[in-house]
């Protein structure tokens, strides 16, 4: 730093770890990000030789529209190359509860955006509070155009990795350098003795790191820490202190061959609570991404074919609204009650674009449609994937503007004349009037448009009302191809067998939700009869056994939740009421209602069986008024099960059981598998992040409530003390769970996930064609890939405005010669094991030309120009 001869170089890089919301709003986030940057950019001025760096696209398009002046400032230090650009990303986001789609979309705006201002890309990812790496996670950075990557969780001490540089390797074999900051990412005014003590650390690094800068709520470079730096460099000639970069850093790391260990699959896990804490905002999310890659698959379907305007202003806002509540003390459920209640917003903002715009899109691609005939109401439902589906798809709709006695009418349901199974369910209304809910049931094919005109017969019927089910012995349902046993005194799942003969997968008491006494700490979730002082940091014990479990309620409970009209207007000498009945029974399936209490909280439970298919789902309407609970719903094993494999970014986990409920992040998906072939158990849920596994019992975590934005709350701070504080969930969530039982492959996983948390949707709409009109082109053959073990990911128009982009996900453990074909042509690649690829496809002269491009459209350097 002065001049003196060079030591042992040091790479020193200072950053300023700005959370845009944690425990303030997102505008206190951005008014300390523009005076944090005017401090930085000032030091630059100042100080010859020092150099910034920051990360976080968000933040620079915050300074463009609220500072421009400080952004021209900065954009200027950028081409001096004293402030570095870094990390690539829109911001630092959760890792484990976003899809993989949400990470690549992470990079591709946020590399974009530093393209367009500052002509920089950033090959140095950095995710320094994120809470854990997933599975998968390498290839999205890889694909990305990134190199290297640093971060910070989990801490040093409480998980092993090398010290130092190391190559991480995933699953599919992609493969960056990274290194953990065992040191941390931010520096506290004692940066001489940061020096001393973490260069001894590093002591095998030729040319180590080390990060610095005040964080958290603005701060970056101080000037007492520029004197520390520069005294400790004159007392110690044999460094030389470099002012330097994230990229600088791996490049000599690169070029000395640092990296000499490998560490395998995902880094995990670190503040496990996160994986759980605010489930109600981590459901929304997960509804919120599904919704708007629904929304943009249908507009790029109308604008490459039909050449229809396409809403991109519209998508990016709703996909930066997603993006900005992937923060990663948001998502991860560990602000104040404020940020939970905006980041709901941001999500609801962004649904509420696409509703508009998949309703504009689906209008202008069927406005053209054969009006409906006389006393037909028009349906229209769209399937939002690139795979075929068969499934049953409830609508609702006003068949009639007569207002007939809804539970009287007797419905006749057709697709292009052919009569289509049906059955009646109980509308979300309760007038009895007018407006119908049904279940249909539909093979779709890829993308399909599926017409469905539905009119009253003229013929009056009377729906069966709820039957009380008979308590003297078990419920015995059949689907397709599975007996299920329900046990008529507890109300769970005593037996799920093959009705082909062999032995149930499930011990009895399937599917209680169990409660387990939890910390009241937002990051970390453990048993806090092991726990010695209310001072945990990122890790607890796991837990034994829960506290205690959902019964089945009784009669008088059942009233007191949901009286019975027939208790006022029929009384007798008991109540109506139960706590187990069959509530829908028709065509397609059946259903049965059971109500489940635990002290002031309550569970509505929908069992519902196919009975054309193997239809397994349980809708759990939970009312939950606990404090300092973890709620788990438990699925007892009757095999013993020698791995779970649960989704992760654009990949999967797979783990050994635990001797302890130990929580693990995961996907929409997960699978446990026994030794048997046959010994498998598939799991879908809207609402399950994280789950436990041991032996011969799954886990799934639906919930926890500990306080908001809290390390634990402490006997000797007066703030935690004789007061009410608030606790996270309280209050009602629903969660809808599928099982698939029986031997099953990632990828039907994978696509049965996607019909789950982006189902089919519909809406009413009559269209204003001639009765003769022929329906519009289908999209089925539209974009299509083979083999099935390769599923479609997404489907967008290119961020330039000019070609299609198709992302393909290879689901199988090994090479695969995959067959794309877009409008009748066909392009051929082979995809290793667990691979993506992103395809770019143009229009040229009437022919179409495809070219293999990053996750982020980026074309290879030696074809750019």
């Amino acid at each position: 730093m002065s001049g003196k001869s060079p030591g042992r170089r040091v790479h020193l890089v200072c950053n300023a770890h700005l959370d845009p919301m944690w425990l303030w709003h997102w505008e206190d986030g951005c008014a300390a990000a523009l005076a944090t940057l005017r401090v930085a950019a000032d030091f630059c001025d100042e100080f010859p030789g020092f150099v910034f760096t920051q990360n976080e696209a968000v933040l620079y398009h915050w300074t463009a529209e609220l500072d421009p002046a400080l952004h021209e400032r900065i954009s200027g230090l950028v081409a001096a190359r004293r402030w570095h650009v870094a990390g690539g990303a829109w911001l630092q986001p959760d890792l484990n509860a976003p899809g993989g789609e949400s990470h690549i979309r992470q990079f591709l705006y946020g590399k974009q955006y530093f393209e367009r201002h500052f002509s920089r890309r950033p090959t140095t990812a950095y995710n320094f509070d994120s809470f854990g790496h997933p599975e998968g996670f390498v290839q999205v950075l890889q694909g990305c155009g990134m190199d290297s990557y640093l971060f910070s969780r989990p801490d040093f001490g409480t998980f092993d990795l090398p010290v130092g540089v190391f190559a991480w390797r995933d699953r599919s074999g992609s493969e960056i350098l990274a290194r953990r900051l065992d040191e941390g990412y931010r520096s506290f005014g004692d940066l001489d003795q940061r020096l001393t003590q973490w260069l001894d650390h590093y002591c095998h690094e030729r040319e180590p790191l080390l990060v610095w800068g005040i964080g958290n709520h603005g701060g970056g470079p101080s000037r007492e820490e520029l004197g520390q730096l520069q005294r400790w460099s004159d007392e110690h000639p044999e460094y030389e202190l470099a002012h330097s970069t994230p990229e600088a850093f791996f490049a000599a790391a690169r070029r000395d061959r640092q990296a000499k260990d490998v560490v395998r699959g995902e880094i995990q896990n670190s503040f496990p609570g996160c994986y759980s804490s605010m489930a109600r905002l981590k459901r929304m999310h997960r509804q919120t991404a599904g919704e708007i890659q629904a929304t943009e698959r249908l507009a790029t379907l109308a604008w490459w074919s039909r050449g229809m305007s396409f809403p991109a202003e519209a998508l990016d806002k709703a996909w930066q609204d997603l993006l900005f509540s992937e923060f990663h003390d948001a998502l991860a459920g560990s602000s104040t009650p404020d940020v939970e209640r905006d980041t709901l917003q941001s999500l609801a903002h962004a649904r509420e674009i696409c509703r508009h715009q998949r309703l504009r899109t689906l209008i202008a691609c069927q406005h053209a449609d054969a009006a409906a005939a006389p006393g037909q109401t028009p349906v229209y439902v769209v399937n939002p994937h690139g795979f075929p589906l068969k499934r049953q798809v409830e609508i609702e709709l006003n068949p009639s503007d007569r207002f007939p006695i809804e539970h009287k009418m007797q419905l006749e349901v057709t697709s292009a004349g052919r009569r289509i199974a049906h059955q009646a369910l109980k509308p979300a209304h309760n007038i009895g009037l007018a407006r119908c809910r049904l279940a249909v049931e539909l093979r779709l094919g890829p993308w399909e448009i599926r017409r469905l005109d539905v009119q009253l017969t003229g013929a009056e019927g009377v729906r069966s009302p709820a039957a009380a089910v008979d308590t003297a012995g078990p419920l015995h349902i059949n689907t397709r191809r599975w007996h299920i046993t329900i046990n008529t005194r507890t109300g769970l799942i005593d037996a799920l067998t093959p009705r082909a003969g062999g032995e149930s997968l499930v011990r009895a008491g399937a599917f209680a939700v169990q409660a387990f006494a939890d910390l009241d700490h937002s990051w970390t979730c453990g048993d806090p009869d092991q726990v010695t002082t209310p001072r945990v940091w990122s890790q607890a014990p796991g837990w034994t056994r829960p506290r205690g479990q959902f019964r089945l309620a009784n009669r008088a409970q059942v009233a007191a939740l949901s009286p019975d009209p027939a208790d006022r207007w029929q009384p007798g000498k008991h109540t109506h009421a139960r706590a187990l009945r069959i509530i829908e029974d028709g065509p397609l399936r059946l259903t049965v209602e059971a109500i489940f209490t635990l002290g002031d909280s309550n569970v509505i439970r929908h069992y519902s069986f196919g009975k054309r298919d193997d239809l397994i789902r349980i809708s759990d309407r939970i009312t939950f008024n606990a404090p300092d609970t973890l709620l788990k719903l438990a699925i007892p094993l009757a095999f013993q099960a020698r791995n779970c494999t649960a989704e992760a970014c654009y990949s999967a986990a797979r783990r050994a059981p635990s001797r302890l409920h130990e929580e693990h992040p995961g996907g929409r998906w997960l699978m446990v598998q026994g030794d048997a072939d046959k010994q498998m158990l598939g799991v879908c849920s809207t609402g399950v992040f994280s789950h436990s596994f041991r032996e011969r019992e799954l886990g799934l975590t639906l919930m926890r409530s500990p306080a908001y934005a809290s390390f634990g709350l402490k006997p000797d701070n007066p703030n935690h003390v004789s007061r009410f504080i608030e606790r996270q969930e309280q209050g009602v969530h629903e969660i809808v769970t599928e099982i698939l039982p029986g031997r099953i492959r990632e990828h039907e996983l994978s696509m049965a996930a996607g019909a789950l948390c982006m189902p089919p949707w519909w809406q009413t709409y009559f269209p204003n064609g001639r009765v003769d009109a022929q329906a519009p082109d289908p999209f089925t053959e539209l974009v299509k890939v083979t083999p099935t073990a390769v599923e479609i990911v997404a489907l967008k128009r290119s961020a330039d405005g000019e070609a299609l982009i198709v992302r393909v996900l290879n689901h199988a453990p090994r090479k695969v010669a995959c067959r794309l074909t877009v409008s009748d042509r066909t392009f051929s690649l082979k995809l290793d094991a667990y691979r993506l690829a992103t395809l770019r496809v143009e229009r040229s002269n009437g022919r179409l030309r495809f070219r293999r491009v990053s996750l982020v459209e980026e074309l290879p350097e030696h074809t750019r120009g």
